[in-house]
């Protein structure tokens, strides 16, 4: 996926417009992302926002209105 096609589906999924400078940046750790950038690019890559954060090795699958699993 390109950084261009990122950038749209965030924005389209979320409600955030993600600039592709922005992803660059944040890809080549020259910037932070924000609580909202993150779960944007989650639901963009279709992955849970967990895994993102490194608190995961499941990439799973969450959009807006789910809810994870009780263990």
């Amino acid at each position: 996926m390109t950084h261009e096609h990122t950038c749209q589906r965030a924005t389209k999924l979320s409600g955030y417009v993600l600039t592709r400078d922005a992803l660059v940046r944040i890809e080549n750790q020259q910037r932070s992302a924000y609580d909202y950038e993150v779960l944007a690019l989650s639901l963009a890559l279709g992955v849970d926002v967990r895994f993102l954060l490194g608190l995961t090795d499941d990439p799973g699958s969450m959009s807006l209105g789910t809810t994870p699993e009780k263990a």
